[in-house]
C-alpha cells in the first residue's frame, strides 16, 4: 500500500494516511490518530466544554500564545463572561484587562467586535457558514475583520 503523505512517528507506531483512502483504510488511520491522542492529549479546558464561543475564544488566545499562558486567561474570562452576548456588553477597557498579559491586544479587540457581530445575528449565534463573515474590500481598502 502506498502512502499518500510521508509517515509520522506516533509513539512508537508509524502512522501513514494510504494512498487509496479507502472506507476500512480511512477508519483505521482515524483510529491511530485518535488512540494516540487519548493517550497522550494534553488536557485543555476548552476541551471540556467545546461549545461554540469556549471555541472560538480559545482559537483567539492561542493566536501567537503559548498554551500555558492561555489557560490562566481563558479561565478568567469564562469566569466573567462566557457567551457572545455577554462579552458583547463589556466595555472594550474591560475585554482588554482580561486579555492583558497574552500580548497582541488587537486580537481582544477583534474578539470583541466579532462578539457584537455575532449577537447582531437573527438568532446571536455563529452561523454555519464560513464564508457569512467574509468580508471581501476592493483592492485597495482594508477588509475589515
Amino acid at each position: 500500500m502506498g502512502c499518500r503523505i510521508s509517515s509520522h512517528t506516533l509513539s512508537n507506531q508509524c502512522c501513514m494516511m494510504p494512498a487509496d483512502n479507502s472506507p476500512q483504510d480511512i477508519t483505521l488511520f482515524r483510529e491511530k490518530i485518535w488512540g494516540f491522542y487519548h493517550a497522550n492529549g494534553r488536557a485543555m479546558p476548552w476541551r471540556d466544554a467545546p461549545t461554540p464561543f469556549n471555541v472560538f475564544l480559545s482559537e483567539m488566545m492561542l493566536q501567537q500564545t503559548q498554551v500555558e499562558r492561555v489557560i490562566p486567561k481563558y479561565n478568567a474570562f469564562l469566569y466573567t463572561c462566557d457567551d457572545f452576548e455577554l462579552l458583547a456588553e463589556l466595555p472594550q477597557s474591560t475585554v482588554l484587562s482580561l486579555w492583558s498579559g497574552l500580548g497582541y491586544n488587537r486580537r481582544a479587540l477583534y474578539l470583541h467586535r466579532a462578539a457584537n457581530i455575532i449577537v447582531s445575528e437573527p438568532d446571536g449565534e455563529l452561523c454555519n457558514s464560513t464564508y457569512a463573515y467574509i468580508n471581501v474590500s476592493p483592492p485597495d481598502k482594508r477588509a475589515p475583520v
